[in-house]
């Protein structure tokens, strides 16, 4: 976990008493120690321990020869002008290169790993929806929930019958909308809502309702 989050962690200078001059990640090509080797630290006359005060003054490397002409060869970029009332300051950097105060959320929003948001987002996670009813929704459009079909794959002794209709097995298509009570009520609700969906295909249904969710109204929640 270190090594994926070291990155991401930026030490704003300060008065540079308590950024480490080589470890710490301060100048904006990373930390010093990916450039500059510990002989040739001991060499220019520094220790392991330098802080970025014992290198940097008045936003120039504090050393005036060729040691100096070295790392601004290798580093060119502008140093920070140290601030002797203001202490270092740990903060993290974004995956978009933003710095913000260190948060749990800022942390886990640059490591995780993202793809395409699915089209039935909207359907299931809307900001008023019931967490249960969501749970169960995200479950059926991932086609897992133990339905009957899927039931006797492993159990072929049972003799599974729809609760609803007593007809046969259910599966996901049969469970929602296309048994006869299932059909009843998702029929009067279509009445109640004034939603007209003109089959009683479980994919067909998601299909209609997937651009409405994205709809901030009323009817679009309900």
């Amino acid at each position: 976990m270190r090594s994926k989050i070291r990155d991401f962690i930026v030490s704003k200078i300060g008065d540079g008493s308590s950024t480490s001059a080589w470890f710490d990640n301060w100048h904006p090509a990373g930390p010093l120690s990916k450039f500059i080797s510990a002989r040739h630290i001991k060499a220019a006359g520094f220790n392991p321990d330098s802080k970025v005060a014992d290198l940097v003054i008045n936003g120039s490397w504090v050393r005036d020869d060729p040691w100096r002409d070295t790392l601004h060869n290798l580093l060119p970029q502008n140093l920070p002008s140290l601030s002797p009332s203001v202490p270092d300051k740990l903060q993290w950097r974004s995956s978009d290169g933003n710095l913000s105060d260190f948060s749990v959320r800022s942390v886990w929003q640059s490591i995780r790993p993202y793809d395409q948001t699915v089209d039935s987002y909207h359907l299931v996670w809307f900001s008023q929806n019931i967490p249960r009813h969501a749970f169960i929704l995200w479950v059926a459009l991932k086609n897992r929930l133990k339905t009957h079909d899927k039931i006797k794959i492993w159990d072929t002794n049972s003799n599974l019958i729809c609760a609803f209709c007593g007809d046969c097995a259910d599966s996901l298509s049969h469970l929602f909308f296309e048994c006869s009570f299932p059909s009843m009520v998702w029929h009067d609700l279509q009445h109640v809502m004034n939603l007209s969906v003109p089959t009683d295909s479980w994919s067909d249904i998601i299909n209609q309702l997937k651009p409405v969710s994205k709809i901030k109204t009323i009817w679009s929640i309900i």
